[in-house]
Order: C-alpha cells, then structure tokens, then sequence
C-alpha cells in the first residue's frame, strides 16, 4: 500500500516529487524508478542517503536561458484534438525529434504506469511529474530539437481540475506556477476543438481508449470548461492557442505556419515557404 508524507497533485519542484517517491521506496514499483533516476543522475546518493540532484535540472535550465540552439516545442489540448498527429507531422516536417509524456524510451518507467494509474491522485501525479523531469533529461542530453506530445501543462492542468470537481474551493493560482527546475519550452502550442469534433477523432484511433479521466472529458461540460482554463493559467513559458476543427491539411499548415513564425531559422534552414 503506498503512503504519503503530505497529500500532493500539483509537483513544484523534483524535490517535492522525491519526498512522495522516497515516503514508499520499499515498493518494486517505486524502487525501479529511483533506480532508474540514479542511474541518469536524476537523484544523487549523499550522506548515506538519495536525494535529487537539483543542481544539474537547475544548471541546464540557467545555461539554456542564456544560450538556446535549438527549439524545444510542446504541443498541448484535450485528448483527441490532435495533438500526436500534429506532433509527427512537425517531427516529420522539420527534422524535429519526437518526444513524449510519460517518455517510452524507459522501459522499467513504461511498465510502471499500470501501478502508479491504480494509486491514489496524489502519488499518481509525482509519477506523470517525474516522468516530465526524465524527458527534460532527455531532450537537454540529446542536444537535438525537439517536439514534444505533452508536458507539465498537461500534468498541472488535469491534476488541477480534477481537485476542482471534488472541491471547487481548492483552486490556488499559485498550483499552476511553473517549477523552476523544470526547463520551459521555448513554444507551446494548445489545440481546440469542437466538442463533437474531439469526440469524433477520440473514437477513430487506432488504439482506442475509454479510461476513466476519458469518460470524464466526455460527460461532464463544466470539468472540461474548468480544464481548458487550467492550461490558459499556466505562468510559464508562452502558449498559442489554435483552432483546428478542418480537414487535417488546414491544421497542419495552421502549426506549420505558427512553429515557422517563431522559429524562421528553421524556415531557411529546410526551404519551406509559409
């Protein structure tokens, strides 16, 4: 059974994620992604005790703010607006690598969501927090650009509105301030759709879910209404929203058009006129 130092949904900082981490780490599930942590230099072994290694997260964060020589983008919206296949489109595109959250180039860390999913909200969102902090490591050690399929947007805005339907007093401005150890992408970029329209995609994919937090989206107006202004009170790095209820070739020359805006370097770089 896992326990909790002091009830979370909102991580502000690696630290308060190991706290959460560290309170259960006799458990397998739990253990194997410590280690896994310690092995990228995530956390740190000090004084006979593991901690998190802050001091590497918040040194890249400083160096990438005083010199960025790539792009790392980030696209955000509900399930079923789009956001993987605009994702590759953009990877495709431009050359960018394709990343995601939770990231699925770890193994041990893919094995444990079915466990953390299954846990109380509290734990379930230090894990979704970790597992932005390992995709950070990721994109800052593969010295690559990059586009990202969600990010802490996500991670705060859900945690976030779910505390909202359970108690709708609980809202603080200051849950959806961005960690400072956490690298800020340099563009996000949040895709809407009609109501009618996400549902209509949500049900065509390939590998068609209907999780609980989907059934929710799906029945409940004011929880999706809540969420959506959730992402739009993020302070953090600068979101566009878009529009892309058409055909698939309008949205990705929408995206196309926005990620070429802010970043023309890569527009000379690859020939593609706007």
């Amino acid at each position: 059974m896992v326990c909790l130092p002091r009830p979370l949904v909102v991580y502000k900082s690696l630290n308060q994620v190991w706290n959460a981490l560290a309170f259960n780490k006799d458990i397998p599930e739990v253990r194997g992604i410590i280690n896994l942590c310690l092995d990228l230099g995530i956390f740190h072994k000090r004084a006979n005790n593991f901690e998190p290694n802050t001091d590497l997260l918040i040194s890249s964060v400083k160096e990438r703010d005083n010199y960025v020589p790539f792009p790392f983008i980030v696209v955000e919206g509900l399930d079923g607006t789009g956001k993987t296949t605009m994702t590759r489109f953009l990877s495709n595109t431009l050359h960018l690598r394709l990343m995601g959250t939770p990231p699925k180039n770890y193994e041990v860390f893919i094995k444990a969501r079915n466990f953390f999913d299954g846990q109380h909200e509290s734990i379930r969102r230090a894990y979704y927090s970790l597992g932005n902090y390992l995709a950070v490591h990721d994109f800052i050690t593969s010295k690559q650009p990059a586009v990202m399929d969600r990010f802490w947007h996500s991670t705060s805005a859900y945690a976030v509105a779910h505390q909202m339907r359970s108690d709708p007093e609980s809202f603080q401005k200051s849950d959806l301030i961005w960690p400072t150890d956490l690298l800020q992408p340099d563009l996000v970029v949040f895709l809407q759709v009609s109501e009618k329209e996400r549902l209509r995609r949500h049900s065509s994919r390939k590998e068609f879910t209907n999780t609980k937090e989907e059934q929710t989206l799906a029945e409940d107006s004011k929880f999706r209404m809540n969420l959506v202004e959730c992402y739009r009170s993020v302070v953090g790095p600068p979101m566009t929203e878009l529009i892309v209820d058409g055909e698939q070739p309008d949205s990705e020359a929408k995206i196309l058009r926005t990620v070429l805006t802010a970043f023309p370097g890569l527009n000379e770089k690859l020939k593609i006129k706007l």
